[in-house]
């Protein structure tokens, strides 16, 4: 499970939209993006990436001590399910494992980067609840129908969507992830679209914008 595009969407976003976190939990962190980007967006910010899959820890770790950043990142290997922390985190982000009734691949870890039967969204909440600091902010990638579903199980919660942003490969396509931003604040939330090619196939100004400081060739 590699580099997706709509990976490096939602890190990018979530750095521009979040308060200035001193601490961050990337939950799943997988080959490490997400902790990657957010060390580079936020220059105090201390990293907790949490992997339970073996091989994906170890390559997040090479990702890590190669980068400029290594020194603020921490590589956890254990599920999100066990894992405590003396302190809530400021920032939680998560782009979870997602499909429930598709076929399942034959490598473990795949199924574990993309079905939720290790990480459901209950169990995704709950840690959320007990690691998330009262006024901080937690950040989760969903396809649509499972971000509406992650939306209501997490107001039962207390937590409650902020701001939401509905990606779009291009005009005239349907929305096929949607960014929600959580915090225990009650509020009507902000719900934007947003585009990743134009008509013509070209990348739209808003993701040139937010990706330019990531991609080599923007």
């Amino acid at each position: 499970m590699k580099v997706t595009t709509e990976g490096c969407l939602f890190g990018a976003w979530v750095g521009t939209v979040c308060k200035a976190p001193r601490t961050v939990l990337d939950v799943g962190t997988g080959t490490g993006l997400l902790s990657l980007m957010l060390a580079q967006a936020n220059s105090t910010a201390q990293i907790d990436a949490v992997e339970v899959d073996g091989p994906a820890a170890t390559e997040a770790q090479a990702n890590f001590e190669a980068c400029p950043w290594h020194e603020r990142i921490q590589m956890i290997i254990t599920d999100v399910q066990s894992f405590t922390n003396s302190q809530r985190y400021d920032l939680i982000i998560v782009n979870p494992p997602f499909y429930s009734q598709s076929q399942r691949s034959d490598s473990k870890s795949i199924n574990r980067a993309r079905h939720d039967a290790e990480l459901s969204q209950p169990d995704l909440i709950d840690a959320l609840c007990r690691l998330l600091h009262e006024e901080g902010e937690a950040f989760v990638l969903y396809p649509v129908r499972e971000a509406k579903q992650f939306a209501d199980l997490a107001m039962g919660s207390g937590l409650f969507l902020q701001r939401a942003l509905q990606v779009y490969d291009s005009p005239g396509a349907l929305p096929f992830r949607v960014m929600g931003q959580y915090a225990y604040q009650k509020v009507d939330p902000v719900v934007e679209d947003f585009y990743i090619k134009t008509g013509d196939g070209g990348y739209t100004s808003g993701f040139v914008k937010l990706l330019r400081d990531f991609y080599l060739h923007l």
